[in-house]
């Protein structure tokens, strides 16, 4: 369509520009219209010579969002609590930014049930607050009701290693700027913490594919990370955003970044330490060290949990090793360590993880080194052992009294334990004829259970298995544990008919 021709007004005074639109369908649809040029009211900030304070006041935007009217209604009864507790701020102005703000980037913003308070100042927002309690309206609120969209949603999916290649966004490097100053930024973080040991634009974009290490975990990663960072800027810088993120892996970092949760210094900083903590090195004591040194690193920042417990399950399987044994009991200061998480870190799982390499690394050096340790048990004789995860207790502990009813010893560790718990646990394995592992999902999780299943299989004890968890089929560790052995099923039929299943399966073991 071409523009319309100037319409001129043979009026001294101006008025807008008003258009009547008709449409006549086929089908005897009409619709009209009148359209009117649009005026800005435009209001001067001075008035007599002065500046108009209120023209120039700026206004916060306070947006409440819930499932449910309720809901919005207790969310807002709280902050205006809150608010009225809070004392007076020298500078109202940033104090009402910063709260703005913090609502604006909550996750539930998006939710079906609105309440928006536009206000200049912290007595007006506190006006607005009082009169929505009292269900009455004012100027600045809004109460509303969003409305689903049906437009299509964006997820942006960051994958862990495995899609990388040699040469991989050279393209984009050269014809895109915005991907290739992603690049550049974030090859400069890595170069201000990895001492030299590599260059990502070198890497990436200058290696021939003879010299390229991109394959190596401590290059991938980072490489991976540089790569989907750089993706995802230039799709935002073409007005593509995401209404969902995932990602799986090595990929986290990059979501992480993306969505806002983390630093770029954080992020660069992390994918650093998971690369070189899981590439591949032949050498076992260059492994320890490094493995113990991000270790202490990760432990002195808070809340570091997923890498801590990453680096643990590390340290568990080299804990295996003899030699690496040694080498992590002897060390001091690696040991004192790992005492101390076991001790007093507030996570559980850690905790735990700590405490299963404890007791690994003793298993490991008795079994070389023929050492016998002087450990209390009730009961020293062969006995009938339970291997279990706590969350089947009840189920277990009625089970272990049936067959001590039948005449049968049995061991638990709620009541035949004295002194150390890991030097009792590696002695009832030892002195048992037989080991029933009681099979659940929690117990394939659980550091200590894998510990206490894989010491009797490399003693080559014989082991009955039970399935305490309905549907749970064993994979990973406990499914190459339990081969093609048939376990009792205790989660169908009756308890009885599993039980006499269970003595059965017993006295043809142990004969």
């Amino acid at each position: 369509m071409t523009a319309f021709p100037p319409l001129h007004i043979d009026d001294e005074k101006e008025h807008p520009v008003a258009i009547g639109i008709s449409s006549f369908g086929i089908g005897g649809n009409n619709a009209h219209a009148i359209v009117e040029e649009y005026h800005p009211k435009v209001r001067s900030i001075h008035t007599n010579g002065h500046v108009n304070e209120e023209l120039l006041q700026q206004h916060g935007l306070f947006i409440f969002s819930t499932k449910s009217s309720d809901s919005l209604y207790k969310q807002v009864v709280s902050f205006n609590e809150w608010l009225k507790q809070i004392e007076p701020q020298d500078d109202e102005r940033s104090f009402l930014a910063r709260i703005s703000q913090q609502l604006l980037l909550k996750r539930t913003i998006s939710h079906e049930h609105l309440a928006i308070f536009v206000s200049a100042n912290r007595a007006e927002l506190q006006q607005q607050l009082d009169l929505f309690l009292q269900k009455q309206s004012i100027p600045g609120l809004l109460v509303t009701k969003s409305v689903s969209s049906n437009c299509p949603r964006i997820c942006f999916v960051f994958s862990g290693q495995g899609p990388q290649w040699w040469a991989m966004g050279r393209e984009l490097y050269s014809s895109e700027p915005i991907f290739r100053q992603w690049i550049q930024r974030i090859n400069e973080e890595f170069i201000k913490i990895n001492g030299g040991e590599f260059n990502l634009v070198n890497e990436m974009i200058e290696k021939t594919e003879k010299e390229s290490r991109v394959n190596d975990t401590n290059i991938a990663q980072p490489a991976l990370f540089a790569v989907q960072v750089g993706l995802a800027a230039v799709l935002v810088s073409w007005h593509i955003f995401p209404s969902a993120i995932v990602s799986h892996s090595a990929g986290e970092q990059a979501a992480a970044f993306i969505s806002g949760r983390v630093s770029l210094n954080e992020a660069v900083r992390i994918v650093y330490n998971r690369s070189r903590l899981q590439h591949r090195n032949t050498r076992q004591d260059d492994n320890i060290n490094l493995l113990f040194q991000i270790l202490r690193q990760f432990s002195s920042l808070k809340e570091q949990y997923e890498e801590i417990q990453i680096i643990l399950e590390s340290i568990w399987f080299l804990s295996f090793e003899y030699s690496c044994a040694k080498n992590i009991h002897s060390h001091d200061k690696y040991f004192a360590l790992l005492v101390q998480l076991s001790e007093i870190n507030s996570n559980e799982i850690i905790q735990q993880a700590a405490k299963g390499i404890l007791w690994q690394l003793k298993q490991t050096i008795s079994i070389n080194t023929n050492i016998t340790n002087k450990l209390i048990i009730s009961k020293p004789s062969k006995h009938i052992m339970f291997s279990y995860n706590h969350d089947s207790k009840d189920l277990v502990n009625q089970i272990c009294q049936d067959l001590r009813n039948s005449g049968y010893r049995t061991w638990m560790d709620t009541d035949d334990m004295h002194g150390s718990t890991l030097d009792c646990m590696a002695h009832a394995i030892e002195q048992a004829c037989l080991v029933i592992l009681c099979i659940t999902e929690k117990y394939k999780t659980s550091p200590n259970c894998q510990s206490e299943a894989e010491y009797a299989y490399r003693l080559k004890k014989p082991f009955v298995p039970i399935l305490l968890q309905s549907k749970y089929k064993p994979d990973g560790w406990l499914g190459i544990i339990l081969g093609t052995r048939l376990y009792i099923d205790f989660t169908k039929n009756d308890f009885d008919s599993n039980y006499n299943k269970l003595v059965k399966e017993i006295e043809a073991t142990i004969k």
